[in-house]
Formats: structure tokens, C-alpha cells, sequence
């Protein structure tokens, strides 16, 4: 990684110097390799790329045989050994592994091959039956057994799971000082995923009863020599936060960059994370953005939600004296979203509305905050506002959708009390829009208005509703819940929504302070 690391060092913080471009086809092109053999070529291809010196090491491991890519569709009465490449045995975790076999429909080989005395099969039989993966039954204590089986045959994986097992207890009993000694004895032997554990040990006191950053250090840093990612990231985190050493961001960016080449996508985060909080105040700033072009890039494409949406973020803004790029930053949040990041999904259905991301979409805002809104937990209630007035509107739609847009300002006003959709709420009601109001609607919207806007026009203190506010905000949820169990008994729909918000409110610390918040 040494031309990796002269990049970092003389460009990450205040030159110029740039990374292999995310969107650059030689970046994609190394993302999607996975055939060690692909590697070699990929290396003797791109010499000059940033990835050419992790792609030389792991195509190494071209020159062993085949079997390191599995058949798929062989059939049950041939045979074929369970085997893979020196380097994914000593990076790859037992899952990831156990899966690749599996979902090759390969189950029975698996169990042929253990059960005719080859090592990789049986810790990889042994792992699936305590997981109960299908078809196998789980069986805790048979899952245990192959492994140790594995084990006594000198398979260093094998051993390690057994060790995974007495740590854990699982169908052995719980021995912890055997299980960080064999931990220990494999990493000595060179094992990257050992390594791990003893780093882990260390650093969380699991197994050892006690904390020591600068041995942990150590066995992460040894992991990733042995090319895992996850060993780079630890060890970064340890330079980055002075745990075990002096404090180097440097060295932790170059750990998290070697992190991220390796797979590790928490890497390729964490470094941009790092080096946006962190970089000096001289930091130059086209190069700032070009590594975090790659890192984050190179992440989002990994399905990494928050760093598709940090990417958008800085396109959005035109941070790192960017010129805003709204078409780029629109792209991203949606991909944000589609990976899980409901902010991304916030943004994106936003701007739908606004015609910031390049179109009026209303019918895909409402799809991108409509769930935001309407979950049981923890509801956005901004969303639901955007998403009542993307309906409202129609922006981008043949008509208005009146009645969604009801459905959303209700939520907005009545569960977050934000003005604005009561006031539109009430405009709607006035001219019919989205069906007539329901029994006590007006009172409500009376009530909410003259609380969180401070109209007297709206202060209605003999209605029941206004009465329900007032105790609330004074913490009486009791009395409060109870007028509105009586206004729910005679058909007032909203005094049953009311009911079981205030219901949550004296449960906890928690649920009285988000009240508090609701009727303040």
C-alpha cells in the first residue's frame, strides 16, 4: 500500500492529490471483482491505479486451483471438495462462506464432504446445523462437534469456530480463558480473523478481564496485514482517537483507506467521517473533496445509506467550494433512501416537491414520505406536512389529492401541532375540501390554534378541547386523558387519537418529556 499511502500523506489533508474517482469506470471495475484471478488481471491492467497493490496481493491467489469458485448446479451424485482460496479462508467470515455454499444449492455435497473427512466441509456443516441454516435443523450440540471434528484435523478455521463455541458456550461449556489462549495461538499463526478476536479481547476486556489498547492495536494492525478490512478499521480507530498509540490521524486515514480497498465499507465511512471532523483548518479543499468523493462513493455504492446521504449532502451544498450539484445530490438521496436512511428519503421526497431535484414529482413524494409520517414510532411530522402539501398542491400530478392531504395535515397538526397545517387544515375544511369535518374537529383545530399560536381568536376555554390542552400542558395527563376518553365515547374521532397519545404520557421520563414537548 505504499503508493496508497504517499496519496494520503502529501494529498489527503493539503494538496491535491485525489484517490481513484468513484465514479471513475477503473474504481467500479475493481468494486465488482471477486475471482482472484480477475484481480491479477486487474493489477497488471491498471499498474498506476490506487488499487493496483491490494489487487497484486489478492490475486495471488490465482495460482491455486480452481475450486476457490464454487459449481453451481452440480449434481448429487458427483463430488467435489469444499475448498477455497488461502486468502478468503483467513479473511471471509464462516457466515459469509457458509451462504456461499448453501445458496449454490450445495447443501448435501456439504454434508458428503465432512462426512468423508474434509476439514473446510466440517467446520462449515458444523456452523450451519447450530445456526439451523435450511435444510439443516439446528442442533447446538452436532454444530459443535463437527467444529471440534474440523479442529482436530488441524484446520485452522475449524479452530477458530471452536473457540467461537467455548467463548460463547455454544454446545460446549463456557470457557473463556481457553477460548482467548486459542484465539491467541491462531493469530500467532498468522490467522487475519484471529487477530480480530484477540483485538477485540483486548479492547472490550471480553475474554481477558482486562483493557490494553496497545495490545489490541497491535493484533488489529496484525489482521490487517493479513488483508481484513475490519483489522484496518479497528486499528484506524485506536491512531485516530490516541488509544494504544500516539494520536496520528494520517496513519489512521491511510488504515481506513486500506480498510475500505478491502471490503470493509464501515471503513470507507468511517475515513470520510474522520477526515470531515478532523482535517486541520488549512486543509485544502478540492482535495478534501475528492477523497471524499471516493470514500463515500465507493461506500454508497456498497449500500451504505449514510454515505450515500453525506455525499448528497455536500453535492446539495456545494460544501469543500463545490459548485451545488442539486441533479448529483438528488441522485444520492435517493439512493440514501432506497438503502434505509429515512433522512435521504426526507430530502428526496422534498425536493420532489420543490422542483429542487430537477422535476415536480407529488405522487413519488407522497411515496417517499408518506411512511415517514405515518409510522407507529416515532412519526416525522415535518414529512407529514411535506407530504399533505405535495397533495395539496398536486405539484407535479393531474389534480390535488385532497383526501391525502387531509390525511396529512391532520397528522402534522394534531400529532406534531405545526401552525401551518392547521391553518391549511382549516382552509380545507372550510371549502370542503377532502370531506367534511368530523364531530369536534373545529374545536380541536380551535384548541391547537390558540395554544401553539397564541391567537385569543381561537381561545375557546369552555370547549372540552381547549380544557384537555390546558391540563395537558400543565402535566395533569390524567384529567387531560380522561375528557378525552369521554369526548371518544361520543364519536369524536380525534378525542380517541388524543386518548391514546396522552395514555403513553406518564409511563416514563421519556414519554412525559416528548408530551411535554407535544403541548408546550
Amino acid at each position: 500500500m505504499q503508493r496508497l499511502f504517499l496519496y494520503l500523506c502529501f494529498g489527503l489533508f493539503w494538496t491535491t492529490s485525489a484517490l481513484a474517482q468513484t465514479d471513475d469506470p477503473i474504481a467500479l471495475v475493481y468494486n465488482s471483482l471477486e475471482d482472484p484471478c480477475d484481480y491479477r488481471a486487474f493489477a497488471e491492467s491498471y499498474p498506476d491505479s490506487a488499487f493496483a497493490p491490494l489487487a497484486e496481493r489478492r490475486g495471488e491467489a490465482c495460482d491455486e486451483a480452481d475450486s476457490s469458485n464454487l459449481p453451481s448446479g452440480t449434481d448429487s451424485t458427483s463430488t467435489f471438495q469444499v475448498t477455497f482460496s488461502e486468502i478468503e479462508l483467513n479473511t471471509t467470515y464462516t457466515k459469509d462462506l457458509t451462504n456461499r455454499v448453501l445458496e449454490a444449492g450445495l447443501a448435501e455435497t456439504l454434508r458428503r464432504e465432512a462426512e468423508a473427512g474434509n476439514s473446510t466441509a466440517q467446520f462449515l456443516l458444523g456452523y450451519a446445523i447450530r445456526r439451523g441454516y435450511a435444510p439443516f435443523e439446528e442442533n447446538v450440540a452436532l454444530g459443535h462437534d463437527w467444529v471440534k471434528t474440523s479442529c482436530e484435523a488441524g484446520h485452522p478455521r475449524g479452530c477458530l469456530s471452536f473457540a467461537f463455541n467455548l467463548a460463547n458456550g455454544n454446545g460446549a461449556p463456557k470457557d473463556r480463558h481457553a477460548a482467548f489462549d486459542l484465539f491467541s495461538r491462531l493469530c500467532d499463526e498468522g490467522l487475519p480473523l484471529a487477530c480480530e478476536q484477540v483485538g477485540n479481547a483486548y479492547r472490550n476486556e471480553f475474554l481477558t478481564g482486562m483493557k490494553d489498547d496497545k495490545r489490541a492495536n497491535a493484533a488489529f494492525e496484525k489482521a490487517c496485514r493479513g488483508d481484513l478490512g475490519a483489522g484496518c478499521r479497528y486499528a484506524a480507530w485506536g491512531y485516530r482517537n490516541g488509544k494504544g498509540h500516539e494520536k496520528d490521524l494520517l496513519k489512521a486515514m491511510e488504515l481506513y483507506a486500506d480498510g475500505c480497498l478491502l471490503g470493509n465499507t464501515p471503513a470507507c465511512y468511517d475515513g470520510g467521517l474522520m477526515l470531515e471532523q478532523d482535517r486541520t483548518e488549512d486543509a485544502n479543499d478540492q482535495a478534501t473533496f475528492e477523497y471524499l468523493k471516493s470514500l463515500y462513493g465507493i461506500a454508497c455504492g456498497r449500500e451504505h445509506a449514510n454515505a450515500c446521504f453525506r455525499l448528497g449532502d455536500i453535492y446539495n451544498k456545494g460544501r469543500y467550494s463545490q459548485t451545488p450539484n442539486p441533479s448529483r445530490a438528488f441522485e444520492l438521496m435517493s439512493q440514501a433512501c432506497e438503502h434505509g436512511s429515512d433522512n435521504g428519503c426526507y430530502n428526496a421526497g422534498s425536493w420532489l416537491i420543490s422542483g429542487k431535484a430537477g422535476k415536480k414529482d407529488g405522487k413519488r413524494a407522497i411515496e417517499l414520505l408518506g411512511p415517514l409520517c405515518l409510522r407507529k414510532e416515532n412519526p416525522d411530522i415535518q414529512a407529514c406536512n411535506n407530504a399533505g402539501t405535495a397533495a395539496y398542491r398536486g405539484a407535479g400530478m393531474a389534480a390535488p389529492d385532497y383526501v391525502s392531504a387531509r390525511k396529512f395535515y391532520e397528522q402534522a397538526c394534531y400529532q406534531g401541532a405545526l401552525v401551518d397545517s392547521c391553518r391549511t387544515l382549516a382552509d380545507m375544511l372550510s371549502e370542503g375540501q377532502g370531506g367534511p369535518a368530523d364531530p369536534g374537529e373545529w374545536e380541536w383545530l380551535n384548541a391547537q390554534l390558540c395554544f401553539k399560536s397564541e391567537e385569543e381568536d381561537y381561545c375557546k376555554p369552555s370547549q372540552k378541547q381547549h380544557r384537555i390542552y390546558a391540563l395537558a400542558q400543565a402535566g395533569d395527563y390524567r384529567e387531560a386523558r380522561n375528557l378525552s376518553g369521554e369526548l371518544c365515547m361520543i364519536g369524536d374521532r380525534l378525542g380517541c387519537t388524543f386518548q391514546e397519545t396522552l395514555n403513553t404520557c406518564p409511563s416514563n421520563a421519556e414519554t412525559r418529556k416528548m408530551c411535554a414537548r407535544f403541548f408546550e
